[in-house]
């Protein structure tokens, strides 16, 4: 392995210094062409020092049109393994990060929209987006649908069967960019955010409606007082008849926060339960310490309503909020700055419409695009 180094460095050292043969030339660029996607082990080592002169040189030599294809010696033909003894780590290094990493306009960010998972009992999974309205699945009497853009139903067609089925989970979950809504068989309306997921039966049997939440989403429970509907996250339980309620339980908040709006709630944390009135919310902090406190409904439950309201809110919280919702990762370069937002925008609007709101601020943001996503990388 040594020596086919030894003779992939000798080539690639011709290449830089301009002596190649047109067929050893070739070789180099034809290497590049095919393998510069690929996904090889390679030796990191061996062309370190060269590969800026040598990516230069492939970009002004593979303008030529490589259409002819020439004809190759075996030995030159036989060293293409030599070629590929290197792997292909300093070429993907400085062709990936020319061609991907580029940076993007704020407008090229669109907001998230419905996307969304159903994962069936089954383990069958089905991307809501790509499927049109109509009739999912009929599971022991309860009729599974895509309703409209947006929404998932489930509507109990043989009361006497659904009774009699066996519990059957079904999970949607949003991704990074995603929200949908679900009508549960008990009538219950639940409207995912970005990143989420709901656990819950297909039919509600027994004493109690349970279900399991990850990230947030907005409740409108249907009133059974002799069926509480209960709502299980990360270390907290939220009990209730019927009511309307917001649920934040994103693992980088630092606390679960329950909005009520209407109606009331008891919330059961860290060994302690607090019942709350509509315009208060519970905290649940890390320390297991269950707080309660007045709400800001509107800024609480702006993203139902396609908003983003903001009432003195830091920098590190917003662009949470717009992490999830824009589908990008957020990289501070330097200190976080402490200043706060107060404003609303719609969360229909490109990233750009977003990013106006910090231009009395000397934060400075770039934008781009990189083979795992887009990056947002905040200067102040």
């Amino acid at each position: 392995m040594l020596n086919s180094d030894l003779n992939a460095k000798h080539l690639l050292e011709k290449y830089r210094q301009g002596t190649c043969s047109e067929e050893e030339k070739l070789l180099v660029e034809k290497w590049y062409e095919q393998f510069g996607s690929g996904n090889l082990h390679m030796d990191e080592h061996i062309v370190e020092g060269h590969m800026d002169e040598v990516w230069a040189r492939l970009k002004k030599e593979n303008s030529r049109s490589l259409a002819q294809r020439l004809w190759m010696p075996a030995k030159i033909a036989a060293s293409i393994i030599l070629i590929l003894s290197i792997g292909t780590y300093f070429f993907l290094k400085y062709v990936r990060d020319d061609q991907q990493d580029t940076e993007l306009s704020f407008s090229q960010v669109q907001p998230g929209g419905n996307k969304a998972t159903l994962t069936l009992s089954d383990g069958t999974v089905i991307a809501l987006e790509e499927i049109k309205a109509g009739m999912i699945k009929e599971i022991d009497g309860v009729k599974i649908s895509k309703a409209a853009e947006g929404i998932l139903t489930y509507d109990i067609k043989d009361s006497m069967s659904s009774t009699k089925t066996k519990t059957q989970l079904n999970i949607i979950k949003t991704p990074n960019g995603g929200q949908y809504q679900v009508k549960l068989p008990d009538g219950t309306k639940v409207m995912l955010n970005a990143a989420s997921s709901l656990k819950y039966p297909a039919v509600f049997t027994g004493r109690q409606r349970v279900v399991e939440l990850t990230g947030e989403a907005y409740f409108d429970v249907t009133t059974n007082k002799n069926m509480p509907f209960i709502v299980k996250s990360a270390g907290q339980l939220v009990k209730v008849l019927g009511t309307h309620f917001n649920i934040n339980t994103y693992a980088d908040e630092g606390r679960i926060v329950t909005t009520l709006e209407e109606g009331a709630v008891r919330v059961f944390g860290g060994g302690t339960v607090a019942t709350i009135k509509p315009g208060q919310q519970t905290l649940l902090h890390p320390d297991k310490s269950l707080q309660v406190a007045e709400a800001n409904l509107k800024t609480a439950l702006a993203w139902k309503n396609n908003k983003m309201t903001f009432k003195d809110t830091g920098i590190a919280e917003i662009m949470r909020q717009v992490s999830r919702w824009y589908n990008i990762k957020v990289e501070y370069q330097g200190a976080i700055p402490d200043d706060t937002i107060t404003g609303t925008i719609s969360r229909h609007s490109d990233l750009s419409s977003v990013l106006r709101m910090f231009q009395a601020m000397e934060i400075k943001f770039t934008l781009i695009q990189t083979p795992q996503g887009n990056k947002l990388i905040i200067k102040p």
